[in-house]
């Protein structure tokens, strides 16, 4: 536990634009030294603690599992016995054939938190922030499910064909992403919602919060009784995973709403249009648990959950540095409290710490 404490302190540190002042001549000049480099430090500390790390994350296992299973088998044989997903395939088969799985892991890694460092550099107003939030919210399912994972990030790095309305780019993007996971093909989605029109947008949002969980699973259950069981509420794994996380999410998007209202006087037109698009993409992702139940609906919702690193940076940008920095804390305190639920829980997927040096080591 302590180690994930010790890692979050680090990436505030390095993320946070802390700023000096030099005298040049008569003149002052404000500057941040060195904070790209920080902020590329800090990145690549999660590369490297995400691809060295062993046995930790729900799935991990499973993907040891099939890495060992794809030894000494053609890569025709993987494509066409293996997952589903073109690219996962690839991935876990070079683990395979090199009889390394931790160059896998390591894959996954850079397109996980190296794609998440170049998405928060690109479009975030506050890149420190967006780190915190991510970890503090989705660190967990970056260590477990790394396929989907992979595909929310690629997704998110999309987000600039969303804003200038290249609708067929982003499209692209969508299908290519499907490569790692098919459900990914739900985020074609993220470009309606966030150039729906508001009005509509809510009318629908309400209609579906109160009654779209009755409706699918009335049509699951008349024309697709098999998959009924995917609808279910049941909690599987990770506190982030079921119906715990969709209140939380919940708070987070009233949260975000009423900052909205208060921050609405002191922002431009467009960056108002910006907040609420952002908004309604992950008020989607609000809505699946609820509609889809806690296991499908959050499997579903995080190609539209993720936008939070963006949207709450967004909400608050109008504050000081100093206010920014203490609108931190409520996610810090989220991502301690996950940590005590999972030491308290006994569960060895996420603590302590394991690294493959230390399973080789026999440690």
């Amino acid at each position: 536990m302590w180690f994930y404490i010790l890692l979050m302190l680090i990436e505030i540190a390095l993320c946070s634009e802390y700023r000096v002042v030099a005298i040049r001549g008569n003149e002052k000049i404000s500057m941040s030294p060195g904070w790209n480099t920080r902020y590329d430090i800090a990145i690549l500390i999660l590369i490297i603690v995400s691809a060295i790390r062993y046995q930790i994350g729900f799935d991990f296992n499973a993907y040891l599992g099939v890495i060992r299973n794809y030894k000494g088998k053609q890569l025709a044989w993987v494509l066409e016995n293996g997952y589903f997903e073109l690219f996962d395939n690839i991935i876990l088969y070079v683990g395979a054939i090199l009889d390394a799985p931790i160059i896998s892991f390591t894959i996954y890694s850079i397109i996980i938190f190296g794609g998440l460092g170049i998405a928060v550099n690109k479009y975030s107003v506050d890149k420190g922030l967006s780190i915190v939030i991510y970890m503090s919210i989705f660190l967990v399912e970056a260590f477990s499910s790394i396929r989907q994972t992979s595909a929310d990030i690629i997704l998110l790095l999309s987000f600039g064909f969303i804003k200038d309305k290249k609708l067929a780019k982003f499209l692209v993007v969508v299908l290519f992403v499907t490569g790692f996971h098919a459900s990914a093909i739900v985020g074609a989605g993220i470009y309606v919602a966030y150039w729906m029109s508001s009005t509509i947008f809510m009318m629908g949002f309400v209609a579906l919060f109160l009654f779209g969980r009755s409706i699918a699973i009335f049509i699951t259950n008349a024309f697709l009784p098999k998959y009924s069981q995917y609808l279910s509420d049941e909690v599987i794994y990770t506190t982030h995973s079921g119906n715990l996380s969709k209140f939380l999410h919940l708070f987070l998007l009233l949260y975000s709403i009423i900052m909205l209202v208060l921050i609405y006087r002191k922002c431009n037109g467009d960056r108002i249009k910006q907040i609420l698009g952002v908004i309604k993409i992950y008020a989607v992702g609000v809505l699946c648990p609820f509609v889809f139940g806690g296991v499908t609906g959050s499997r579903l919702g995080r190609y539209y959950l993720v936008y939070i690193i963006l949207l709450f940076p967004l909400c608050t940008e109008v504050y000081p540095k100093r206010q920014r920095y203490l609108m931190m804390l409520p996610f810090v305190m989220i991502y301690i409290i996950h940590l005590y639920i999972t030491a308290l829980g006994g569960d060895t997927e996420y603590i302590p710490y394991t690294t493959w040096f230390s399973a080789v080591a026999g440690l």
